[in-house]
């Protein structure tokens, strides 16, 4: 077959005018989910979610299977059931919900709700009878359109405890389910409560029913983030008095440790048999002598209360509750990925489901950018073709564990968010990442209007339900779906390492890109190029990077990454030879048998991106164009072809202008300013593009809406083996067949 090596040198070859595109408006049709839609890919769907069993393990432990053990590959989405003011939808709009992702590939959803009631008036047990029934609903639901559910029914991080609860008025939970037992047993009546009442929809309660796939034990928590430098003076006092007990059964006495230590620091209390906690700035230093003696406890300590913690809770919900699903905990980060990450996923290994949210974005600047843009705020641009080490599936993966990630976007404003869905299915099917949730889908069908009534002149920038995400869900869904994306027979990287090197915290070879968090970082650095140790961390785009967690030696095996990996042009090359990068154009191709297309600054490698069977020739400036085998044929002999394009898409009249940000650690970054965020409807950039195409069979090709319906057939042209036409400058898919 030929190399993906070689593609490069005819990207450059010919010359393109680029031409600044107008825009188009975006105003899909309600959807009547009719059966001449001739792009519908509820077929790759069971008839009923779980209709052969519990979801499973493979053999090796690191990918999903049916109940009747065939293999199961999820794409997916995330919607949040408990946004206010919104109210509670209706049964016939959680049917339009599930429908329209169906339609676009979907069988996995994560329903993340906060169904405890949390009403200072009520004990800390009660649960939200409301959200608990929407939930229900969504359950229900979902099975009879072959989606899955990974349930997630609290987030500690928008909880202020009450002092009746056996807290202190107005303490945030950070990390004390960890510790708080009294918290703890609130947690386990919760979940008995959620999981064990019988769902008024099904008959059956969801411990039992195999249409939910993953249960997520916790979300976004950690003893291992900056909110442990939060904990409150009593929060710590709580802590370091455990800690005091833990020492003692060690060393035998507190006096004993700290001779071992070297003496008290200040804040001990031996008479109240409480000890100072170090925070994460300090613990992620290893230190020689007493003093990282006792950095090396602390952290010892903290590690094993979070891993004791999912270990009994992974045996409550089994032995309890009765709860048959798979079980998960998730973080979106440690506070230093290079020496704790590693230890974070340790403390989940009682759990069979590993998993990270991680989000593609730059800087946003403004009055409330974690989660609205408005005119005046400023960002910095941020693509994963320019910016590889973002890529948000490249991840240190522990053997034997499947690997999620549950929430994840190219956040607005950011302008390259069209290259998600096709980056992350391309190196998914490499790596065999398992899956990723966009985030999120909350909306009935397609969100048209982003705006916020209660503040005039912003929009939304949570949002999955848009052309430039459900819209470009289709041909890698199904590319993901089907396998068409082989993965690597071998990692990458293999490293081997023994719980003594997690505590002691010797830092990852190659770590994982931190990534900038909108919710929770003041300031940002762009990924380094050049960062890392001795072994490249562009690694991951060149294949698995796999960990053995708690291994009896330490030992690390890598390819030859030189063959891989050029970087005075630019270049990443994957191990199967399907998917190349260069990341000083801009440019991501994947070239498999039945699914070939690219990512792509088109201006940057010269307007044209070949693979074997696809000839592409562009004048927008940026896009995606895909082509996908939907009959699970080659492409070259394929009878039925999905064409898919995406541009750079925003509300119709925004404008923005060149600017300057400044941030605690960088300083100046050129970036825009937000002049204004435009109207409804969504206006994608029109389609400039020339798609040339190998196969001597197809002789009909139609332009469809996008929802998947008719909408004109276009003319192409035939040269022996090969077609050409013209992409429509208005439309997202065209269908070619035979």
């Amino acid at each position: 077959m030929m190399k993906i090596t070689l593609i490069l040198s005819l990207c450059v070859a010919g010359a393109v005018h680029f031409v600044t595109a107008r825009e188009w408006s975006f105003n899909p049709g309600e959807d009547r989910f009719l059966d001449e839609a001739m792009l519908d890919l509820r077929y790759l769907n069971e008839a009923e979610a779980g209709q052969h069993g519990f979801v499973a393990l493979s053999e090796d432990g690191e990918s999903f299977v049916r109940g009747d053990g065939r293999p199961l590959r999820f794409w997916s989405a995330c919607t949040r059931i408990d946004l206010h003011p919104v109210p509670a939808w209706t049964l016939e709009e959680i049917e339009s919900f599930y429908r329209f992702l169906a339609k676009r590939g979907v069988n996995l959803v994560r329903v993340f709700g906060q169904l405890p009631l949390l009403d200072p008036d009520k004990p800390l047990s009660t649960i939200n009878p409301k959200q608990l029934d929407v939930m229900h609903r969504h359950v229900a639901v979902a099975k009879q359109h072959g989606i899955y559910l990974f349930l997630t029914p609290y987030w500690g991080h928008e909880v202020e405890f009450q002092s009746d609860w056996g807290q202190r008025e107005g303490d945030m939970p950070y990390s004390m389910v960890f510790w708080e037992e009294h918290l703890q047993q609130a947690y386990k009546d919760w979940f008995r409560k959620i999981y064990g009442t019988v769902n008024p929809y099904t008959g059956m309660a969801i411990k039992d029913d195999p249409s939910v796939a993953v249960i997520q034990v916790h979300n976004e928590d950690s003893i291992l983030f900056w909110t442990f430098n939060a904990l409150t003076p009593r929060q710590l006092k709580v802590v370091g008095a455990q800690f005091s007990d833990w020492v003692t059964q060690r060393y035998g006495s507190l006096p004993k440790a700290l001779s071992k230590w070297g003496g008290a620091i200040e804040g001990d209390s031996i008479d109240e048999g409480v000890l100072a906690m170090q925070g994460l700035h300090v613990l992620m230093n290893a230190k020689e002598g007493p003093d990282g003696l006792r950095l090396r406890d602390q952290m010892e300590y903290m590690v094993e209360i979070q891993r004791r913690f999912y270990d009994e809770m992974a045996g409550f919900l089994r032995d309890e509750v009765g709860c048959q699903q798979l079980l998960n905990a998730c973080n979106w980060r440690t506070a230093h990925s290079p020496t704790l990450d590693d230890l974070e996923r340790y403390t989940y290994a009682g759990l069979e489901v590993m998993a990270v949210n991680r989000f593609v974005t730059g800087p946003h600047v403004g009055a409330a950018p974690g989660w609205r843009i408005e005119a005046g705020d400023r960002y910095v641009p941020l693509s994963t073709l320019k910016n590889p080490l973002a890529l948000p599936v490249s991840v240190r993966a522990p053997r034997g564990f499947p690997f999620l990630l549950t929430e994840t976007t190219w956040v607005a404003p950011n302008p390259w968010q069209v290259e998600g869905p096709f980056v992350a299915a391309a190196y998914m099917g490499l790596t065999g990442f398992d899956s990723a949730f966009f985030f999120s889908s909350d909306s009935v069908e397609w969100k048209r209007d982003a705006s916020i009534s209660s503040y005039p002149g912003s929009i939304h920038k949570w949002h999955a339900n848009v052309p430039q995400f459900a819209g470009q869900f289709p041909a890698p869904a199904l590319a993901h779906r089907l396998g068409y994306i082989t993965e690597a027979a071998t990692p990458a990287v293999l490293e081997r390492r023994t719980k003594a090197d997690l505590l002691d915290r010797v830092p990852a070879q190659p770590s994982e890109e931190q990534g900038f968090d909108p919710n929770r970082d003041s300031s940002y650095t762009q990924s380094d190029m050049e960062k890392g140790g001795e072994i490249d961390p562009l690694a991951f785009l060149v294949g698995p990077v796999k960990v053995e967690l708690d291994a009896t030696r330490s030992q690390t095996e890598t390819v030859d990454l030189s063959r891989y990996i050029n970087r005075e042009s630019g270049t990443i090359r994957s191990l199967t030879d399907e998917v190349l990068l260069n990341f000083k154009q801009g440019v991501c191709i994947v070239d498999t048998p039945c699914f070939q297309g690219t990512a792509a600054f088109f201006h940057d490698v010269g307007g044209i991106v070949n693979t074997r069977d696809l000839r592409i020739h562009s004048k927008n400036e940026y896009g995606t164009v895909m082509a996908v085998s939907m009959d699970e044929q080659p492409l070259v002999d394929s009878k039925r072809i999905l064409l898919q394009t995406g541009t750079v898409t925003r509300p119709k009249g925004w404008k923005e202008s060149p600017a300057t940000l400044e941030t605690e650690d960088t300083g100046p970054i050129e970036g825009y300013q937000i002049d204004h965020v435009g109207t409804p409807p969504w206006s994608p950039r029109q389609n400039q593009t020339r798609i040339d195409l190998n196969n001597a069979s197809i002789s009909k090709a139609t332009v469809l809406d996008a929802n998947g319906y008719a909408r004109e057939a276009l003319d192409f042209q035939r040269v022996g083996d090969w077609i050409s036409l013209q992409f429509p400058p208005d439309a997202l898919y065209v269908l070619l067949e035979e």
